[in-house]
């Protein structure tokens, strides 16, 4: 292999680190785990994920309840018909 080769693979393992391993440069940016919000599976049908809010009236009058589940929400987009209208629902 090159030295030119060496040295791109070399580049291109460090890019590859930088924003899935954390740094010891102060100066590069602090990491943050993240969660799916959203995934589209046609070019039509879109799953979208709204994070459960606490509701703050109930809180603390329930030590027991456990807190709301985020709901996914599935929207479709038509491409056909005289008048397509986007359908948005609660998917399960």
């Amino acid at each position: 292999m090159t030295q030119a080769k060496e040295k791109a693979r070399a580049s291109l393992r460090e890019l590859s680190k930088l924003y899935t391993e954390p740094s010891d440069d102060p100066s590069e940016p602090t990491l943050h785990r993240y969660t799916l919000r959203g995934v589209s599976t046609t070019k039509n049908t879109t799953y979208v994920c709204r994070r459960a809010e606490p509701d703050l009236i109930d809180m603390g009058l329930d030590e027991d309840s456990k807190p709301k589940e985020d709901q996914w929400w599935r929207i479709e987009y038509p491409t056909s018909g005289a008048r397509p209208t986007v359908e948005v629902r609660m998917h399960n």
